[in-house]
């Protein structure tokens, strides 16, 4: 027993070192795009950000006339800061940690059973997550997304534990309530959809564990801190402008395009988890995993509803859709293994790993060429400098798959009066920059 045991903690090391490697590499082919450009740049007084003050001065403007999330964006401009290697390097230890978190949701008494579904909870995020590169390599994107779901769950883990009857580290030690309460405010103020449905999980997770009054007063404080955080981003002046779709026309549209999105993107995992679900009911597995499962796919569901109002739906906004779902379907499969069904588990992560096997390197020879690319931009527009060219024209991004960030990212128009191609000619010093096609797209 020990020496499976050994086995297994050993495969998951690797498991974890070939996901930071993965994406370690990924994100060091990823190069600067879009709000990139514009996050190098201070909003305060559109100078370059050079330090510490120049960033609190920007968030301030940010606020204002952008969006109130400080915290993701206060991120993106200290990195940018800093050489690229280090965001490479932090970005890498984030996707770690998600999945360090899936591991803690998921942990059993049968260390096999866990590795088995952690492998397949990385493979289904691999596999369904609409615009990847996105959510997981762009700086500021990853900055704004997938940090932000490493961010709730770490947030939520405590609150699922009361549900499931589990004890954290956190309950024993007063220090770290206190500095939890406080995460809980940056949990709620992180990002809007993710934030918002995080805190609605919560609750979902709280109420029952208060009814048998077994819910920690801690967790009572960290729900009202993180209502706070989410209030705090959502009454910067900048968020009345984006979630203030009032017209009938425009949110007839919007409940249209939060269906079809869905649908489009995460139809196969709805599916999934609606086979598990029906599973779990008929070997009537234990009923507290089944609601907790339950729980993350309602919301699911409430991190996209909550765009009925807005006015912008980027794909990459289905990035907690996706993690919850992914976690509601890790968890019913735990389920189903406790009662004794012990196939639907291996068979998955099998047939995941085939589809990885493929698409893993259609994704990194599209990144790798997307950073190919990049490089012969920056020598078209050191060249164009070089020449005193008003404009300089640089190629667009020509990418495939959605495991490149440039893939549905607004990259470079015609159009030098456009953003983002006026905050990349500041950037490079250029007097103007239009983009051009595709190096592949002339001649047809």
């Amino acid at each position: 027993m020990t020496k499976n045991r050994n086995r297994v903690k050993e495969a998951e090391i690797l498991l974890m070192i070939a996901v930071f490697s993965a994406i370690f590499l990924m994100t060091c082919l990823t190069p600067m795009l879009a709000d990139d450009f514009s996050y190098s740049f201070s909003y305060a007084n559109g100078r370059r950000i050079e330090n510490i003050g120049d960033i609190i001065r920007s968030l301030c403007a940010h606020r204002q006339t952008m969006n109130g999330r400080m915290f993701s964006h206060g991120l993106t401009m200290l990195f940018l800061l800093l050489p690229k290697i280090v965001f490479n390097f932090a970005n890498a230890i984030n996707a770690v940690l998600l999945l360090l978190l899936f591991h803690k949701y998921l942990e059993n008494n049968e260390p096999g059973r866990t590795f088995i579904l952690v492998l397949c909870s990385a493979l289904l995020i691999w596999a369904f997550m609409p615009v990847f590169g996105q959510v997981f390599l762009w700086l500021d994107g990853s900055l704004n997304y997938s940090w932000a779901l490493t961010v709730v769950m770490a947030f939520l883990y405590p609150f699922y534990c009361a549900f499931v009857g589990k004890t954290t580290a956190i309950s024993g030690k007063p220090w770290l309530r206190i500095l939890y309460i406080l995460f809980a405010f940056v949990a709620g103020g992180y990002s809007e959809n993710a934030s918002c449905a995080a805190v609605f999980a919560a609750i979902c997770f709280a109420v029952p564990a208060f009814k048998k009054k077994k819910l920690p007063s801690y967790l009572i404080f960290a729900w009202i801190s993180a209502c706070l955080g989410f209030l705090f981003l959502m009454t910067a002046p900048a968020e009345s402008g984006r979630a203030a779709q009032t017209d009938l026309l425009g949110i007839a549209k919007n409940i249209q395009r939060v269906f079809e999105a869905p649908w489009q993107e995460l139809s196969l995992l709805y599916f999934l988890f609606a086979a598990l679900l029906a599973a779990a009911l008929v070997c009537r597995a234990d009923r507290r995993t089944v609601m907790a499962a339950v729980i993350f796919f309602l919301s699911s569901v409430v991190s996209v509803l909550v765009f009925v109002f807005a006015v912008y739906f980027p794909w990459r906004s289905l990035c907690a859709a996706t993690i919850f779902l992914t976690a509601s379907c890790v968890l019913l499969l735990r389920g189903i293994w406790s009662e004794g069904i012990k196939y639907p588990g291996p068979i998955l992560a099998a047939i995941l790993t085939v589809n990885f096997a493929f698409s893993f390197v259609l994704g990194l020879g599209d990144i790798a060429v997307m950073y190919m690319e990049s490089r012969q931009r920056t020598a078209m527009i050191e060249e164009g400098i070089a020449q005193g060219l008003d404009p300089i024209e640089i190629h667009r991004y020509s990418s495939n798959t959605k495991y490149a960030a440039c893939y549905l990212l607004p990259d470079v128009y015609d159009d030098s009066t456009l953003w983002p191609n006026y905050d990349m000619a500041a950037y490079y010093g250029a007097p103007a920059i239009v983009g051009i096609p595709p190096v592949e797209d002339f001649g047809s």
